[in-house]
């Protein structure tokens, strides 16, 4: 068949696995019988169990890049990582990162932004991570929950108390945020810092040995210290705090250093024997096998049906997950609408899917390299994502370079290699590429020109990077 002999001799070329030589000719089929341009596929095993996955449909322009973890692999763990390790940090980004940093941060293979967040570094839905609640879910929005066997989409309610000794019963309506208006507030080290309340507030501070912070839990301690009005305070590891403000300071302003509180807490909607991390979302993509896109809060004419660059999380029918982006927003595609978004993650083989955070958001980094093209032209700093920790590649001790030409002009792409020093070339199968900038490179290594300027290149090959600039001339 010639089109099996095309695919063999471009699969020889740019290291297509043997599974996506046969999905590309089974979709080059039927893509020729339209007469249309394919897609193209490449395939790349980053650690047993984690495979990276890039797609280009030239007839949309549609680019999607995604990882395939297998939840049972024993040497890959995906986990939801907060920028910089807390909630809040000092700075401009005020506790925001990329996720190039969670991943250099966390010494992962690969990495994906996940929830929404108001531009802090506080996720807004619920975020576990290693049975540790680290924010709480949000009213009717959905989550992707797994453990080591398990995989659960769904909704979750948090309801908690602090019950005073000989005193009141007091509501926690907050955890590791900023107290708004009338509103109690459970925070603890991860928070990084307990925010200063605009309406007046009291702050308790809580002496609680070897506290958890498990989804449902009870613990106990006792009052410290009582302050009003506290400004932004720098948590410390083991630091609690009641922060109550607006009417609700009335509540924390009887208690009296030494009494002992008792703070009780329930996040339901998920078995927490068998589910170790969340992360929050939505709306729902795919629901048995149908595409079943819900509104969760959102405005269907500017989000749900435009086009955006977007992320989604899926599950197959064999229970791998797949964690996809897709870019928009520029020349190599406009992004997709959510019910595209839906129809993508199911020609993938997912069952059940659910939308993270997309827009300028949308980023994936393999290898240390982004392997996306953000929509702001660089990485949007987000506040939480997943990062997949795994065996480190081995890295060469043999020199490597990078061989690409200096200049190229708008008509000229140019197939891109790694070299020894020696002159063997490195089979494309182990190279990770990444483009920024005038250019974008595929996975073949084909950079593919899109406007004067500078691109930027990255390869990831044995446990190193190696960097190179190409002008793009008009």
């Amino acid at each position: 068949m010639r089109l099996i002999s095309r695919l063999s001799s471009l699969r020889s070329r740019v290291g297509l696995s043997a599974a996506s030589l046969l999905l590309l000719a089974a979709g080059g089929a039927a893509l020729a019988g339209r007469r249309g341009p394919k897609r193209e596929i490449w395939e790349k095993s980053i650690a047993p169990g984690l495979v990276y996955r890039m797609e280009y449909d030239s007839a949309r322009p549609l680019v999607l890049n995604g990882l395939r973890w297998t939840l049972k692999a024993p040497s890959v763990h995906a986990v939801p990582e907060l920028a910089g390790g807390t909630v809040y940090e000092e700075g401009p980004s005020k506790g925001r990162g990329t996720v190039t940093e969670m991943v250099a941060e966390t010494h992962s293979l690969a990495g994906i932004n996940a929830d929404f967040f108001p531009f802090t570094g506080h996720p807004l839905g619920l975020t576990v991570r290693n049975s540790q609640l680290l924010s709480l879910p949000r009213a009717n929005r959905s989550v992707f929950a797994w453990g080591p066997e398990q995989t659960a989409f769904g909704l979750a309610k948090f309801t908690g108390t602090a019950a005073v000794e000989g005193g009141a019963t007091i509501p926690i309506t907050g955890l590791n945020e900023e107290a708004q208006e009338n509103s109690v507030v459970l925070d603890y080290d991860i928070a990084g810092q307990a925010l200063a309340p605009k309406s007046p507030s009291i702050t308790a501070v809580l002496r609680i040995d070897n506290p958890t912070f498990a989804p449902s839990t009870a613990i106990s301690g006792v009052v410290e210290l009582l302050i009003p009005d506290a400004p932004k305070t720098p948590m410390k590891k083991g630091d609690v705090y009641l922060v109550a403000a607006g009417e609700k300071a009335s509540l924390l302003a009887t208690l009296r250093p030494g009494q002992r509180v008792t703070i009780q807490y329930q996040t339901s909607g998920f078995d927490w024997e068998h589910i170790e991390n969340c992360v929050g979302g939505g709306p729902i993509l795919l629901r048995d096998g149908k595409v079943a896109v819900g509104e969760e809060g959102f405005d269907r004419k500017s989000f749900i049906d435009a086009k955006h660059p977007r992320s989604a999380v899926g599950r197959t029918a064999d229970g791998d997950l797949w964690w996809v982006t897709i870019d928009g927003r520029q020349e190599t595609g406009s992004g997709v609408s959510l019910t595209e978004l839906a129809e993508e993650m199911r020609r993938l083989g997912c069952t059940d899917a659910m939308n993270l955070d997309g827009g300028g958001s949308t980023a994936l980094n393999v290898l240390g390299v982004t392997v996306n093209r953000p929509s702001d032209g660089v990485e949007r700093a987000v506040a939480d994502g997943v990062v997949f920790e795994g065996p480190a590649p081995k890295l060469s001790d043999i020199q490597l370079k990078l061989v690409a030409p200096t200049t190229v002009d708008m008509s000229t792409e140019s197939f891109l290699e790694v070299r020894e020093v020696s002159g063997a070339r490195i089979p494309n199968r182990e190279i990770v590429w990444g483009a920024q900038g005038a250019a974008w490179i595929d996975q073949g290594g084909l950079l593919r020109p899109l406007k004067a300027g500078v691109a930027h290149i990255q390869a990831a090959v044995r446990g190193r990077i190696l960097l190179a600039d190409v002008k793009v001339g008009s």
